[in-house]
C-alpha cells in the first residue's frame, strides 16, 4: 500500500474509532476497514487500547482486534509494538476473550517440537517470536492454567525459549526441587530464569537458595540472587553489592552496578559515582544508567514526602459565622384616643 493512501485509511480508523459509541454502522465499517487492512488497523487500534481508560468503546475496539486472524502475528512484531505495548494490549484482549492466553500458547512448540529445527509450521511459534509470546504470557496469564501446555518448555533447544520458559514455570510452580533441578544446568540465561522466579520468595528452603547463587561464576545469576535476597529482606544485601563492586572481573562490577541500580538505595550514589570512572565502558555505561535510576527514585520519593506533609500541615479552614443581627425594634406606637364632643 502507498504510503499516501496508508495515511488515508489510518485516518479513516482513527476517526471511526471516536465514532465507534455515537455514529451507527461504525463497528461494521471498523470490522471491513480490519478485513482489508489488518495491519494499518492493528497499528491505529494499538496506539488506543495501549493507552485509553477502560470504556464501553474500548471493549468493542478490543472484540473486533481480538477476532483478526492476524492479531498474533501482529503482537509478536517488533515494528508494529513494543512488548510493553504488546502485554498491555494482550490484557485488554483477555477481558473480551479469555480464551486468548490459550490460543497464544498452543502455538509454541509442542513437547515433541523442541527444537528450533521441528518449530517451523505454519501454526508454531519458534525463535524470538516464541520467546516473545513467553514474555506475553508471563506478564498476563494468572497462575497455573498453562503449565500442561508450557511445562516442557525449560527443557527446549532453543536458549531464547528456555530462558523465558525457566521464568514462567519458576513463578507458577514455587517447588524448591524443581529451582535447584534448572541450577545445575549448563546454560546461565536458565539459571538466572530460574533464580529470577524466585523473587519475593521469603521461605527458608528459597533464601538457601538465593545464598547460594550470590556465588555462581555467571554475574547474571549471582546478581540475580543478590535481588532476591534484598527481596527477601536479608540486612546485609547492599555491603555485599558494594563488595562485588571491587571485583576483578569488569563484568562482576557490572552487575554490581545494575543490581544497586535495581535496588535503587541512596547509599550506592558514592560507590557509582566512581564506577563512572572505571576503566571498563560497561561498567562506566550500566553504573551511569543506575545512578540515574536511583536519583529519579529518590526524587519521586522526596515529591510524594513533600506532597504528603504538605496535606498534613495544611491550614484547617475555618468557615466565619458572621452573628446575624436583630432586627431592628419597630417604634412603638401609641393608640391615641381622641375624644368626642357632643353637640350640645
Amino acid at each position: 500500500m502507498r504510503p499516501q493512501v496508508q495515511g488515508v485509511v489510518a485516518e479513516q480508523i482513527e476517526v471511526a474509532i471516536g465514532e465507534i459509541e455515537t455514529v451507527p454502522g461504525t463497528v461494521r465499517h471498523l470490522r471491513q476497514l480490519a478485513a482489508e487492512h489488518p495491519e494499518v488497523f492493528f497499528k491505529a487500534a494499538a496506539r488506543y487500547l495501549e493507552s485509553a481508560p477502560p470504556s464501553a468503546s474500548a471493549r468493542t475496539l478490543a472484540d473486533i482486534v481480538a477476532r483478526q486472524d492476524s492479531i498474533f502475528d501482529h503482537l509478536l512484531d517488533p515494528r508494529l509494538c513494543s512488548t510493553k505495548a504488546a502485554v498491555a494490549i494482550f490484557r485488554r484482549l483477555l477481558v473480551v476473550d479469555p480464551t486468548l492466553d490459550f490460543r497464544l500458547a498452543r502455538m509454541l512448540p509442542g513437547r515433541n517440537e523442541s527444537s528450533p529445527a521441528k518449530a517451523q509450521t505454519a501454526k508454531t511459534l519458534a525463535g524470538s517470536h516464541a520467546a516473545r509470546a513467553l514474555e506475553i504470557l508471563d506478564l498476563t496469564s494468572p497462575g497455573q492454567r498453562l503449565l500442561s501446555v508450557i511445562g516442557h518448555l525449560p527443557n527446549s533447544a532453543d536458549a531464547r525459549i528456555s530462558a523465558k520458559a525457566a521464568l514462567f514455570v519458576g513463578r507458577r510452580v514455587s517447588n524448591p526441587a524443581w529451582l535447584e533441578k534448572q541450577l545445575v544446568r549448563e546454560d546461565a540465561r536458565v539459571r538466572a530464569s530460574a533464580i529470577e522466579s524466585v523473587w519475593g520468595a521469603k521461605s527458608e528452603a528459597a533464601i538457601r537458595i538465593l545464598e547460594e547463587c550470590c556465588t555462581d561464576p555467571n554475574n547474571r545469576v549471582a546478581g540475580n540472587a543478590l535481588i532476591g535476597l534484598h527481596m527477601a529482606g536479608c540486612p546485609d544485601v547492599n555491603i555485599r553489592a558494594i563488595g562485588m563492586s571491587l571485583a576483578d572481573d569488569p563484568g562482576r562490577r557490572s552487575a554490581a552496578a545494575w543490581v544497586m541500580g535495581k535496588i535503587g538505595s541512596p547509599d550506592f550514589v558514592d560507590c557509582l559515582t566512581s564506577l563512572i570512572r572505571d576503566a571498563d565502558p560497561r561498567v562506566r555505561s550500566t553504573a551511569v544508567r543506575s545512578l540515574a535510576e536511583i536519583r529519579r527514585t529518590e526524587t519521586k520519593r522526596i515529591e510524594i514526602e513533600a506532597e504528603r506533609v504538605k496535606t498534613e500541615t495544611k491550614p484547617e479552614i475555618v468557615t466565619v459565622v458572621e452573628p446575624v443581627a436583630e432586627p431592628a425594634a419597630e417604634p412603638e406606637t401609641f393608640n391615641i384616643r381622641v375624644p368626642t364632643f357632643q353637640r350640645l
